[in-house]
């Protein structure tokens, strides 16, 4: 059973991953979905040595399906949210993964997966960076427009399902195409990177495996991405501290060093965003204002599941098909505070938890960077998104410390 379990874990990591707006899901989102649903629900009947179901669920998380239920009927009821993408890929699979990750083991055993297979990913993406999009030593197989791939204005350069190109950017004097990986835009893979990153610094303090982290924060690094990169300091700076001595002489030597450094790297970063990027950052900073403004014209049920048109009378930069590139900002402007409070209760919890307490700081330092990854990313609406949100929960909720053997 338990060989069994392993297996169909890695392959539901495999399709989570792949759900995430990448290249293939363009083409094959629905069937991803259904094999999700198929891998999740066989994970549950094989994670008990019997092949039995046993739910042993604590009050609080009890409270939470009685919550979230509720609230998703509200939407689904009278909220436009009468989708059945939806319903499969954030509903059903919140309640699924709430009762999977109830058992510490899954957390771990689903962690230690998805960061092999991301490195995995990186691996790839790394080599045709530098042989593909650096070198033009590997020529791309195949070709897909604007009009077929549908996100944004951008042409993607497929290389044997791999890897692809699109976006072109200037930053920290580099200038040519971002590694992507194969996903839709480099966020994304920074996405899934800063997950695996998390998971390597931190659920295996005991067996920490430097190359990986070497070759994750190469991937991160090439994606020049800006919240990517703003990840990196903030989980290396929290390393760092979580490291360091319990003498006060040291701390207070080494705090100021390291805390001036995180801010010159965070000024470098974000400097270098607003001259070279101007046109997307004023872009975010507008969809930021817009969802906003919509939220408070729409404050309990918002505009309805991806309903852009909804938010557009409340844009100041007027644009064409606009798409969102804020999470946080889409969940609250489409779905409310019926929707939104599942995203943002676990951020205040984690925040009080975090300086009130001196123990599981990790968990709650995953459960803030989630949220902050969630504010730069629309991820929201993929299975990817729903699985941070569930883990989040469940490290609010339950007291257990994760670290993998």
């Amino acid at each position: 059973m338990k060989t069994i379990h392993r297996v169909l874990n890695q392959f539901l990591c495999l399709f989570i991953v792949l759900q995430c707006y990448t290249l293939l899901d363009v083409f094959y989102d629905q069937t991803f979905i259904a094999i999700i649903d198929i891998l999740m629900v066989s994970c549950l009947l094989f994670s008990s040595n019997k092949g039995i179901i046993i739910i042993s669920v604590k009050r609080r998380i009890k409270y939470i399906f009685i919550g979230y239920g509720i609230s998703m009927a509200l939407l689904i009821g009278f909220g436009g949210f009468r989708n059945l993408t939806f319903i499969n890929s954030v509903v059903f699979m919140f309640f699924l993964f709430i009762i999977y990750f109830s058992n510490k083991d899954n957390v771990l055993l689903t962690f230690k997966n998805l960061s092999n297979i991301v490195l995995i990913i990186s691996v790839i993406s790394l080599f045709f960076f530098i042989f593909a999009t650096c070198t033009g030593l590997i020529k791309p197989t195949a070709y897909y427009s604007r009009t077929v791939v549908k996100w944004g204005t951008f042409n993607y350069y497929d290389y044997y399902h791999l890897y692809c190109t699109s976006q072109l950017v200037k930053s920290l004097g580099y200038t040519g195409y971002r590694n992507m990986a194969f996903f839709l835009e480099g966020p994304m893979f920074a996405y899934v990177l800063a997950i695996a990153l998390f998971c390597e610094l931190f659920l295996r303090e005991k067996h920490q495996r430097k190359i990986v982290i070497v070759i994750e924060c190469l991937a991160m690094l090439t994606c020049f991405s800006t919240t990517g990169f703003l990840v990196v300091i903030v989980l290396f700076g929290a390393r760092f501290f979580n490291k360091l001595s319990r003498g006060q002489f040291i701390k207070r030597f080494f705090i100021p060093i390291v805390l001036l450094a995180a801010f010159y790297c965070t000024y470098v970063v974000v400097v270098d965003k607003i001259i070279y990027g101007f046109a997307s950052y004023a872009l975010r900073f507008d969809d930021i204002r817009a969802c906003i403004l919509c939220f408070i014209k729409n404050p309990i049920l918002g505009v309805g599941y991806e309903n852009m048109r909804g938010i557009d009378p409340y844009r100041a930069i007027t644009r064409k098909d606009a798409g969102m590139s804020t999470g946080v900002g889409a969940v609250l402007a489409t779905g409310g505070s019926l929707l939104s409070i599942w995203y943002i209760l676990p951020t205040i919890f984690s925040m009080r938890n975090f300086m009130n307490s001196s123990a599981r700081k990790k968990e709650m330092l995953f459960v803030l960077v989630m949220f902050f990854l969630l504010a730069n990313t629309i991820v929201q609406s993929k299975i990817m998104g729903t699985f941070a949100s569930a883990i989040s929960w469940i490290m609010i909720i339950k007291e257990d410390e994760y670290e993998i053997a």
